[in-house]
């Protein structure tokens, strides 16, 4: 769900941040959240390694990320962003790095 239909759910919200994505050519971000009819337990995991995640605490976060578990497994979007923390202790994080993820394709 885009950041207007979250602020147009006010306080009924149950959600998580999930990412800010901007697409090939753009800079201006996107962000996007998942919606639940009740806040799952492990989402308390998981928001301890966005926070870290958004503090660019890249190692600590993927390990956190890696902790995640949903009750089927491991949490797809957590693996992503574990694995997108990973690639940044690998090959650096990009100079013009504002938090949100620029997609290389269309």
């Amino acid at each position: 769900a885009g950041c207007a239909t979250l602020q147009s759910l006010g306080d009924r919200a149950v959600w998580r941040p999930v990412d800010k994505v901007a697409v090939k050519g753009k800079v201006q971000g996107t962000f996007i959240g998942e919606l639940a009819d009740d806040e799952p337990a492990w989402w308390a995991d998981y928001r301890k390694a966005w926070d870290l995640y958004q503090a660019a605490q890249w190692q600590t976060a993927a390990e956190a990320f890696s902790r995640v578990r949903t009750p089927r497994g491991p949490d797809g979007v957590s693996e992503v962003l574990g694995a997108r923390c990973r690639r940044f202790l690998e090959k650096g994080v990009p100079a013009d790095w504002t938090g949100t993820w620029v997609m290389q394709d269309k």
